[in-house]
Formats: C-alpha cells, structure tokens, sequence
C-alpha cells in the first residue's frame, strides 16, 4: 500500500502549543528558569529543525545556552549521512553520562536522521541508558508532549513514527543569526538512490505550500534578514556536455597563511574522441588557494559535464586546470589524472601550475619532476 505524506491538523499543533505553556507553567512553579542545549551535526536542514526544536524549547520556558554543563535538557540533532558523524554523536552522547551524574534531573534527548533507522534506536535503548528520549524527524512536531512525559513520569520514550512524512506549519524558530535565514520549501526525496538513506529517513518527497513559504519570507523581511537560503529545493540540472560556466566560487576565509585543498573525483566519465566509448577514471586535484576557492556542488556539475564530450585523457586534465586557473587564480594547482585501462593500456596524465614570478613556480617545477614519486591509490576518504 501506498504511504503518502500528512498534512498535521492545526488543532494538533495547537495542542502542542498548549503543551509548552503547561510546561513552562511547571518550572515556573518551580521557582526557576531552566535551561536547554541543543547539538547540531550536519546539514543546513538539521540546522533548521534544530532552530525550531529551539523555538519549542523557549516557548516551553528555557534559556537557551551554549553548553551542556548544567543545562536542564539536551538535545543532540544527529546526522546519518557520514560515518564521521555517527561516531562522533555516540562518543558525545556516551560522554554525557558524566554530566547526567552531576545533574541527575538533566533530559537528554536524541532527535534527527540517526534516529530514522532502526538498529541505531535499538543501541541507544540498550546500551545508552541515560538518554531519556528519542525522536525521529518525522516526530519532531511532537516534541513538546514527549518532554512533558520524561518530566512528568521520568520514564524514557521512543517515538520513532515510520510514516512517509509530514507538513507541520506554525511551529516556533529561534534563529541562530539576526542576518541570516533557513527557510525549508520540501521535505523528504522519492529517488531512493542506491547510495543515500535520505528517502528512508526523511520520508518522501512533500512540498510546503506557496503561501505559507511566502508568508514566512514576507516576515524574515520584515524582521531585516539578508541572507534567506531556500532548502530542499531539486532543481539541480545535470548537463552532459562540457559546461565551465557552472563553476562557482566563494571568498577564502584565510587568506593569510597557506593550506592545501584535494578533490578527489572517483566516478568521472568522458568519451573517447575516436571512438566514442565511455572512459572511466578518477581525477585528483588539489590547490593552494588565493582569495577564491571552487564551491564542491558546482565543481561536481563540472566534472560530470564532461560525461558525453569527447576528450582525450591528456586534454581532461590540461581543460580542468585552466578552467580552474581562470575561476578562482589559485596560487598552486594540480590535476592528476588516472584512467582505467582500455586496449590493455591505462593512461595517468599530470599537469601543474605555480603563479609565474612566486614560490609557488618553483614548488610547481619541483611538484612536477617529483610528481611520480608518490601514490596516490592509498586515498582513502571513508
């Protein structure tokens, strides 16, 4: 059977509101603020529920601080599409049990895409006993009544819906700049990519209405943000034929010492310009940057425009390095490439280029006798 998104009723939301004010009433009689700390991992939409988990939290009557030390309730927003990620929210929740021991009454709660999958559920149950709720994302609506029940019973609670996803409208934002705005347009994806768990754990693809979107922007405005970044936007166009002008930058925030920036392209693809057969290798690119460096989503587009253009090995590498060189005037660039045999013969081409006149054309006429010396199959970027 077919699961669609929901749209959640406004008497629902209402009621969670009301929620807050019961809660907030609690401390009051309590004869003290309490304060909340909310963790975020990954990406820009987390960093959006977390704003919102935040306007639930100061409706319910918390101060909102920086640190887990003393805070009355935690809330750690996970993220499950990096295994760095992951490991780095089970050493922190498991390092907050020493917290939980010097405020015995402090609510940890773990919310996001982490608690969209099943076996993570079952371990923090298991194995981590001090947290005291768990929510996925398409729970967070609720987050108001499952705090009033961990405050109330003191009894840990899993809501962890498996539904295809919801619409919840009105809930309120504490924004973690004065300038600058998340504003969310859709949820969820239907693709099912073999690679990517979003669609498992976000739910499937449901847009907001235009109204409300609008209704938020015309306020964000109103209020003097600037900067208004719309999420889940899927208008990214692939194009198949070589493309330089998707190319983007932006500023290098430190410009006053040197560093290394390394791309390395696995998956590209290009024609053979003889025979039109597809050519597989990867490409590797590293830089030392100026004021300007290569934005990593436009440099993907980049790279997959060369997926149906004819091009011999040789030329990929000399193209990508100029194209580079233009974009951003790098200090240092070099673009190796290593190719997958065919005919029973592989090709690695390797160009560089340091600025003319600098330290840098001396680093890239030492890079460049040098650069069979070392390997670069032991790139690993698990």
């Amino acid at each position: 059977m077919e699961r669609k998104p929901v749209v959640i009723p406004q008497e629902a939301l209402e009621k969670e509101a009301a929620v807050c004010g019961q809660i907030k009433a609690l401390w009051a009689s309590r004869g003290r603020t309490p304060r909340a700390f909310v963790d975020t991992y990954g990406c820009q939409q987390n960093e959006a529920d977390s704003e919102r988990i935040r306007g639930m939290l100061r409706a319910s009557g918390y101060e909102i601080v920086d640190t887990e030390e003393g805070a009355d309730c935690i809330v750690i927003n996970t993220c499950a599409i990096r295994e760095h990620a992951e490991t780095r929210v089970y050493g922190n929740v498991g390092a907050l049990v020493h917290t939980k021991a010097r405020h015995p009454e402090q609510k940890i709660f773990l919310c996001g895409c982490m608690m969209g999958q099943p076996q993570v559920v079952e371990r923090i149950k298991n194995s981590y006993r001090h947290v005291d709720g768990v929510f996925n994302p398409h729970e967070l609506w609720r987050f108001p009544e499952l705090l009033q029940s961990v405050l109330r019973t003191n009894k840990r609670i899993f809501a962890v819906d498996d539904s295809a996803g919801n619409i919840a409208e009105g809930i309120p934002v504490v924004r973690s700049s004065d300038l600058k705005a998340w504003v969310s347009i859709m949820y969820g994806c239907n693709n099912f990519c073999s690679y990517c768990i979003v669609p498992y754990v976000r739910g499937r693809e449901r847009s907001r209405r235009p109204e409300e979107i609008l209704e938020e922007v015309k306020g964000l405005i109103a209020a003097g943000y600037k900067d208004i970044t719309l999420l889940g936007q899927k208008n990214v166009k692939y194009e198949f034929n070589y493309r330089p002008d998707v190319l983007e930058t932006f500023d290098n925030k430190h410009p006053d010492h040197d560093y290394w920036v390394k791309f390395n392209c696995p998956e590209f693809t290009t024609l053979c310009p003889i025979t039109g057969q597809p050519d597989f290798g990867t490409i590797y690119i590293s830089y030392i940057p100026d004021e300007k460096m290569v934005e990593s989503k436009s440099l993907k587009l980049y790279l997959f425009s060369f997926r149906n253009n004819g091009d011999f090995h040789e030329d990929v590498v000399n193209i990508i390095m100029k194209d580079l060189i233009k974009l951003m005037n790098p200090k240092y660039i070099e673009v190796w490439g290593k190719f997958l045999p065919r005919g029973g013969i592989s090709i690695d081409p390797y160009t560089n280029y340091g600025r003319p006149d600098t330290k840098y054309e001396q680093l890239a006429q030492t890079r460049f006798v040098n650069h069979d010396l070392y390997s670069l199959d032991k790139v690993d970027n698990r």
